[in-house]
């Protein structure tokens, strides 16, 4: 068949991911911020809010989830005191992620990994790499 990837292949471009300086961060799965609770949207945004902490520079995260026919949105605001969530958008946030309301559930109840979910077309990112990457790295603390 057309577009099959050969046995192992998946294996080797995880590993060359996991290789990657910039995409290693995003390879595994984050632990379960849903807790079992997968209609729980807004209490994963708090667990990251918890698990993200005190920043070097104060940031805004935008959380676009395509729920249904609407659009909610999670802010996530980082300080040097610490952070925050709220269900509002921001203008013009430092890094944005978009994506449907049943692929956050799979990417915060660790059962796909972010990078997975983004070479399926299932999100988007927008913004600031170098923060997205802090915010993988917190999530796994």
């Amino acid at each position: 068949m057309e577009g099959r990837q050969p046995p192992g292949a998946r294996a080797e471009h995880t590993h060359r991911f996991e290789a990657d300086p910039i995409l290693s961060d995003f390879v595994r799965p984050f632990p379960d911020t849903l807790k079992g609770k997968r209609s729980d949207l807004a209490a994963s945004f708090k667990q990251i809010a918890e698990a993200f902490g005190k920043a070097r520079r104060a940031s805004a995260i935008q959380f676009t989830i395509q729920d249904g026919r609407s659009t909610r949105r999670w802010c996530l605001t980082t300080t040097q005191e610490g952070s925050n969530v709220s269900e509002s958008a921001t203008k013009n946030p430092d890094l944005e992620i978009l994506t449907d309301a049943e692929t956050w559930a799979e990417i915060a109840s660790g059962e796909v990994a972010p990078l997975t979910a983004f070479g399926q077309g299932r999100v988007r990112v927008r913004g600031d790499i170098e923060l997205a990457r802090v915010l993988a790295k917190r999530m796994r603390r």
